[in-house]
């Protein structure tokens, strides 16, 4: 009866002894593209989805090789993309609002004045009078067009400030070897709250490689002198 059914295509296989009605598939199909369609309505300036999210909406119970079927199934198809974990409808495009586009202008201006110090997007709301989620969404544009990098939950800096100071830690390096957490925080001439997000973002960018004491070294030459070693 299950051959007939698949040879029929009625039961579609999705993997190891696990099978699904093509109706319930399809069904599956127009639930996740009426679920983005909505996402991407409701917040116009958001990229996509997040997958997990997204399976969930569609069904709490549905497996990861069904949800994955859909998905391979759709992009096939090419009614939706797929950006990492975020998935979004082909015609979802990030437009801005000439009210946006004055938001982001302002964000843009003072996060450039902030330089070391960004204000977080709570902060930024009160100052500017605007709802926070709006802030996070342009914020969250102005990352994408490179203007801004975030380099921890609610921290943005501006690549202007960041590229700066990378410059500044590199030379130092070159000179020094090495540099302390205190010199660090000399360096950026800012408290903890910031300098220690922005020792963790370098290394996490391998500029730099953080030893025991806490000391860091240019990751680079670290690097070299291991081929050396060989």
């Amino acid at each position: 009866a299950l051959a007939k059914a698949m040879d029929e295509g009625i039961v579609l296989s999705i993997g190891e002894d696990e099978y699904i009605y093509r109706a319930e598939m399809d069904a599956a199909k127009e639930t996740l593209l009426s679920s983005l369609a909505e996402h991407h309505s409701r917040f116009p300036l958001e990229e996509g989805l997040h997958k997990e999210k997204l399976r969930t909406t569609i069904s709490p119970i549905m497996s990861e090789r069904v949800f994955s079927c859909l998905l391979k199934s759709l992009s096939g198809s090419k009614k939706i993309i797929m950006l990492g974990d975020l998935v979004k409808l082909s015609s979802h495009k990030v437009t801005l609002t000439g009210r946006e586009k004055d938001l982001k202008e302002r964000l843009s201006e003072l996060y450039g004045l902030k330089g070391l110090t960004p204000p977080s997007p709570e902060e930024v709301s009160e100052l500017l009078k605007e709802d926070q989620r709006t802030i996070e969404e342009v914020l969250r544009v102005l990352i994408k067009e490179g203007e801004l990098i975030r380099v921890k939950e609610k921290l943005y800096f501006s690549q202007k400030a960041i590229s700066q100071l990378e410059e500044r830690l590199v030379l130092f390096l070159k000179e020094k070897r090495r540099i302390t957490t205190q010199e660090f925080k000399g360096l950026t001439g800012v408290t903890r709250k910031y300098a220690i997000p922005l020792a963790e973002y370098f290394d996490e960018k391998k500029v730099t490689l953080r030893k025991e004491k806490g000391d860091r070294q240019l990751f680079g030459n670290l690097m070299e002198k291991k081929k050396e070693k060989k």
